[in-house]
């Protein structure tokens, strides 16, 4: 989703993780939705597809120093949503900013636009541009 951060006093574009009354938790980077772990499969050294029933996403899992990499099981509160970045331990999402007010949500993410590879000097990764999400 695209939502207008109060707390983070900036635009955002994350994944919603946790609807009103899911019980999201986190451990090393691997994701439980309602008790339910997502599985993950290697890409690349750093890549991974993660999937939860018959949802599936990309993620990027780089080695940073004091990422929030775990966290204890949390009720998503109702009016609110727990959302995630895709690039996991660099991205300021929920486990900064806490719950997102469903009323600050603007719009949905449907295309890349441009994607960076921080892993290849910042060169635009041409197979991302213009991706259906």
């Amino acid at each position: 989703v695209v939502f207008d951060s109060e707390a983070a006093d900036n635009r955002l574009v994350k994944r919603v993780m946790g609807i009103p009354g899911d019980v999201v938790a986190m451990r090393n980077n691997r994701l439980f939705i309602n008790g339910k772990a997502a599985k993950y499969q290697g890409m690349s050294e750093h890549v991974y597809t993660e999937q939860l029933g018959d949802q599936s996403r990309q993620i990027q899992i780089l080695p940073v120093a004091n990422s929030f990499s775990s966290f204890d099981p949390v009720t998503v509160p109702v009016g609110h949503l727990l959302v995630l970045g895709d690039n996991r331990n660099n991205s300021a999402d929920s486990r900064y900013y806490g719950f997102v007010p469903v009323s600050e949500v603007s719009g949905r993410a449907t295309q890349i636009i441009a994607s960076m590879d921080p892993e290849n000097f910042y060169i635009p990764r041409g197979d991302r541009f213009l991706k259906t999400l």
